[in-house]
């Protein structure tokens, strides 16, 4: 994968720390009625070498709260345990026409679909009566070239990133199932930050004094 520095260190990172499940989760902060917010996101796939994608539903607070333009990304990594952190003014959703925002419903679950075309979240429970009204009258089963109306892909293009790797003790993988946690006295953490000035991406070591968080 070409691109940037951090660009290629997340690639490699991701690599190493897909096999588990919670490192596809980012945590994403926003603003809320003015103050902060934290949400969890998934990650789904890389758009390029320096933005990747992410699904939301337009009915949701955090569709909501992305519309303002103060947004960071937070993106831990624990087989590696590195760390980055993702300043995000710009984001861009994919038109409903796009082929690549199609093709990403296509890969959806039919129970992924369905989240899409039903209760809206971030709403109260209503009783079971008034739940099976809503059903009947909102939810229609949609099929793969069906895409909801609720359905969005956001492309995250970060303009600033924070890059942290925490070495004093690191996760090492014996097979694809078993790990164990082993001391490196020597090891040293270390920290970066990535800033893109006049289109060329500029980075600087930064001085990182705890050990790891």
């Amino acid at each position: 994968m070409e691109g940037p520095a951090w660009a290629i260190a997340l690639q490699r990172s991701f690599n190493t720390n897909r096999i588990l499940e919670q490192s596809s989760i980012l945590s994403i902060a926003t603003l809320h009625n003015g103050a902060p917010s934290i949400y969890p996101i998934r990650f789904q796939s890389f758009y390029s070498p320096t933005s990747f994608t992410i699904h939301l539903d337009t009915r949701s607070i955090l569709c909501g709260d992305l519309q303002n333009p103060v947004c960071q990304i937070l993106w831990y990594l624990p087989l590696t345990n590195e760390i980055f952190k993702f300043d995000c003014p710009i984001l861009n959703f994919l038109p409903s026409h796009h082929e690549y925002r199609v093709n990403e419903w296509k890969k959806l679950k039919q129970k992924e679909k369905n989240a899409y075309c039903g209760l809206p979240p971030d709403t109260y429970k209503e009783s079971e009566g008034s739940r099976l009204e809503y059903d009947i009258n909102n939810f229609n089963a949609q099929n793969a070239e069906e895409v909801s109306e609720h359905f969005e892909v956001l492309i995250v293009t970060p303009i600033n990133v924070d890059h942290t790797v925490y070495l004093d003790k690191s996760a090492i993988g014996n097979t694809r199932k078993t790990y164990e946690s082993l001391p490196q006295p020597d090891a040293v953490s270390k920290r970066w930050v990535h800033r893109k000035h006049d289109h060329v991406w500029v980075a600087r070591e930064m001085n990182i004094p705890a050990p790891r968080p």
